[in-house]
């Protein structure tokens, strides 16, 4: 896990099992964009384990099992943003079509998902198609979960802070960082439900050619 090894993926190029982003250290050369990914690794977290607590309140699932550290959500500005990107996504948290789609990816877990990831945050990036990403990393980790599948609980992290460090980065520095969830005013409902029907056909799109 050498930091030439993290900084030498250019983008779109997948990291292997071997060469895991979970921990997010040093994988920019920019302290700020370093700061930004490293928040995200800890949001992330959060947000699937809140996730994963209101949706299946008889599983559970800690930061350590993500590749974190136990007092990491502490931080109140982290739980204030995990708490409004929960908040943002509870309509999309609700729906059972996407969970139903995951559940039968099989064997091409990683490939769907970083392909259907990458569609998300491709043409247009706002803070529903975040939210939208953080919601599919939450429900294929739910999956991994319900199965005792802890190898890819902490790849799906994995694969979400590629597509974070690749496409999101530079767009959240402009936001003022993670924070930007919190000052932003839209109209999230609607904005949510236009990114998880992209979510969702980008899903089918590429399941079916699998």
């Amino acid at each position: 896990r050498s930091r030439s090894r993290s900084r030498s993926k250019s983008r779109g190029e997948d990291i292997t099992e071997g060469e895991e982003l979970w921990g997010a250290k040093d994988v920019f050369d920019d302290p700020i964009l370093e700061q930004i990914l490293k928040q995200g690794a800890v949001i992330l977290r959060g947000y699937v384990i809140e996730s994963i607590k209101f949706e299946d309140p008889g599983l559970r699932v800690s930061c350590e099992d993500l590749g974190g550290s136990p007092n990491e959500q502490e931080d109140p500005q982290i739980k204030e943003v995990v708490k409004m990107l929960l908040k943002r996504t509870e309509d999309l948290r609700k729906k059972e079509e996407l969970q139903r789609l995951i559940n039968q990816t099989g064997g091409h877990a990683r490939h769907i998902f970083m392909k259907v990831a990458r569609k998300v945050i491709d043409d247009e990036i706002h803070w529903g198609r975040v939210v939208s990403l953080l919601n599919l990393a939450s429900k294929f980790i739910h999956k991994a979960l319900t199965t005792n599948d802890e190898e890819t609980m902490r790849l799906v992290i994995n694969w979400t802070l590629q597509v974070i460090k690749e496409r999101l980065c530079f767009w959240l520095v402009q936001q003022g960082g993670w924070k930007g969830v919190i000052m932003r005013s839209l109209q999230w409902k609607k904005v949510t439900i236009a990114a998880s029907i992209v979510l969702v056909a980008a899903f089918v799109y590429y399941w079916k050619t699998n």
